[in-house]
């Protein structure tokens, strides 16, 4: 039994989902928050909106090519999931960070008033 191919197909699957399922989610949640923190600014918010959803897809597919193209050898099935758990927690934990730190931003530049005059032309 080949455990890298089985182990290809779940994390490829998992990361699937999280890229375009949870990116999807996150994108339209993210439209209402940003237009409660510039109400002035609905354009900004959507252009914004769309680069963070960008950004979420490149970081999502450089990680998976990269992981991918650095799987060792395994062995047997314990060895598959101990594998597949790294990596995917790793990702998700990256990705949460990510968000967490776009939104503590994204808060803090709406309270900067050189921020909120540079974009009320």
């Amino acid at each position: 039994m080949n455990y890298n191919l089985i182990s290809y197909g779940v994390y490829l699957s998992i990361t699937i989902y999280v890229t375009v399922g949870v990116g999807y989610k996150i994108y339209k949640l993210g439209k209402a928050f940003l237009a409660e923190l510039f109400p002035s600014k609905l354009a900004f918010c959507d252009r914004v909106n769309r680069l963070l959803l960008l950004g979420y897809y490149l970081v999502n597919i450089g990680y998976i090519a990269i992981s991918v193209a650095d799987w060792p050898y395994i062995e047997n099935g314990a060895m598959a999931l101990q594998y597949l758990f790294s990596k995917i927690g790793l990702i998700l934990l990256a990705l949460g960070l990510l968000h967490i730190t776009n939104i503590i931003v994204l808060f803090l530049l709406s309270k900067s008033n050189k921020f909120i005059q540079l974009f009320s032309n």
